[in-house]
């Protein structure tokens, strides 16, 4: 499967690439951005339905950075 076509400009993935562990970086890539789960994508779901970017802490899992709750589903 092709990366998503929001990589490039995804303010998650710029924003927060190097203070993850690569380990943990490469996971969210190979998960939402290039997997299976890419449809799920939470950001991605934000910016088709409110047309206009998600906050830079929001997860592709609709969860907030250091938060297990779901900001946004």
């Amino acid at each position: 499967m092709a990366i998503c076509e929001r990589f490039a400009s995804c303010d998650f993935f710029r924003r927060y690439k190097y203070d993850m562990e690569q380990r943990q970086y490469e996971f969210w890539v190979a998960t939402y951005c290039e997997g299976k789960l890419r449809p799920q994508c939470k950001r991605l779901k934000w910016l088709t339905e409110k047309s206009e970017t998600p906050p830079d802490s929001l997860l592709p899992t609709g969860c907030l950075i250091g938060s297990e709750a779901i900001f946004y589903e």
